[in-house]
């Protein structure tokens, strides 16, 4: 499910079971993100990349897992969220 007034840009896997809720911007314009199933990204929440002109050596996807929960208006960049994880509202994960 993808709530009206979500943004995904380019290159965003979402799987099964998953949720994205209003204003949620996940922008993969330079590397992917990936939604694993039955995860949960609450209102507000902004999921972004990295690539290499940004310091890195190589692209950096950010995945989260199955069964995860991000709480309202966390900030995702470039990062790994294992399976069944619980991220809280506001957080900031790089």
């Amino acid at each position: 499910y993808v709530a009206k007034g979500a943004i995904l840009v380019q290159n965003v896997k979402v799987s099964e079971g998953a949720s994205i809720w209003y204003n949620c911007v996940l922008r993969g314009d330079v590397a992917s993100i990936q939604i694993g199933k039955n995860t949960n990204i609450q209102d507000g929440t902004v999921i972004h990349v990295a690539s290499e002109q940004q310091g890195t050596k190589g692209k950096l996807n950010t995945i989260i897992g199955d069964g995860v929960t991000i709480g309202h208006m966390a900030l995702l960049h470039a990062c790994i969220i294992e399976d069944n994880a619980f991220v809280g509202m506001k957080a900031c994960v790089m």
